[in-house]
């Protein structure tokens, strides 16, 4: 655990380029801590973040993607819960939204009016997206809504050339990604603001591996930030059958930081409970600090301290 926080906090800082950037990297490192986010949820007995699930429903089909093992119901988060929920974080003492998890974000209706009203209730916002749904249209309507350099996009291109690319994440358009990322760096240049920070991941993987250096020469010169993600060897719907995954060594950070809330309102384990096996309550009827200090979720993060990850059936062979 040592040598991967001091390995992150290398590689972060390689993009410290002004004094926003130095500020931005602080309230990172703060989420990120594993020292850090056990105190301060000891202190404040309230999450840091946020996973909220706007939507399960996705409109490629990328081949290494988790989604082809869900079983549960796909829909779409209701406006009126969503504000709920961000309604309660801030008087919780929530500091970021995560919109996104099982699905692309862009699909739902109103997730600019929900990029919106998280950052006029005072959170900051990491999305994740395929890049496809976004046109000028929203990108304006973003840039409107009072984002800044506290927020984070992330553009998951998983291939260099149109082939790979297409290839890996079925049914993208190559072009049309990469002409709205263009257009969303130069509208914000235009616009005059600091935020929000764009970035684009690879996951790597068998299919992608040769273009790494590629991508990151050519994305390095467009966008903010540049990430690749260790290599994926298997896909993700070999998971279930326990065999993929190392057994857990470390206690996982998103026990101690992260609330993951699906689109209906059920609040779960984390992103690797794909179905909802851990179900520790529903937000439409309680509250996210009441849920945060159940029993369940305390015995939970008892476990994990103690190492007892073997009691643990999704933790058990996990090592995220």
């Amino acid at each position: 655990m040592k040598n991967s926080w001091i390995g992150y906090a290398r590689e972060e800082l390689k993009f410290v380029r002004s004094f926003s950037d130095f500020l931005n990297l602080c309230d990172k490192f703060w989420f990120v801590s594993p020292v850090i986010v056990k105190w301060a949820c000891r202190l404040r007995k309230a999450p840091l973040c946020l996973q909220i699930e706007v939507t399960n429903k996705c409109n490629i089909n990328c081949i290494c993607c988790s989604r082809d093992v869900m079983k549960r119901a796909t829909g779409f988060m209701d406006y009126d819960l969503f504000r709920k929920i961000i309604d309660d974080a801030a008087r919780s003492g929530v500091k970021r939204v995560h919109l996104y998890l099982h699905g692309e974000p862009f699909l739902h209706p109103r997730i600019v009016e929900m990029i919106r009203y998280t950052k006029r209730r005072g959170l900051g916002i990491t999305l994740a997206t395929n890049g496809m749904l976004l046109d000028r249209d929203k990108i304006a309507r973003i840039l409107q809504a009072e984002v800044d350099n506290a927020d984070h996009f992330m553009f998951s291109v998983l291939g260099y050339s149109r082939d790979v690319h297409e290839r890996v994440m079925r049914g993208v358009k190559h072009e049309n990604v990469l002409s709205n990322i263009h257009d969303f760096v130069k509208m914000r240049e235009e616009c005059r603001i600091s935020g929000p920070v764009l970035e684009t991941v690879m996951y790597l993987m068998p299919e992608n591996r040769e273009e790494e250096l590629s991508f990151e020469r050519y994305w390095r010169n467009v966008v903010d930030h540049v990430r690749r993600v260790g290599e994926i060897k298997q896909q993700f719907s070999q998971y279930g059958n326990g065999n993929v995954l190392p057994q857990r060594k470390v206690s996982c950070k998103n026990v101690w930081e992260r609330m993951t809330i699906f689109w209906n309102g059920d609040v779960t384990l984390c992103i690797a409970d794909l179905d909802g096996e851990c179900n520790f309550g529903n937000l439409r009827d309680s509250g996210i600090r009441e849920i945060w200090n159940s029993r369940a979720m305390l015995d939970i993060r008892e476990k994990h301290e103690a190492k007892q990850f073997n009691s643990l059936a999704l933790c058990s062979k996990c090592d995220w």
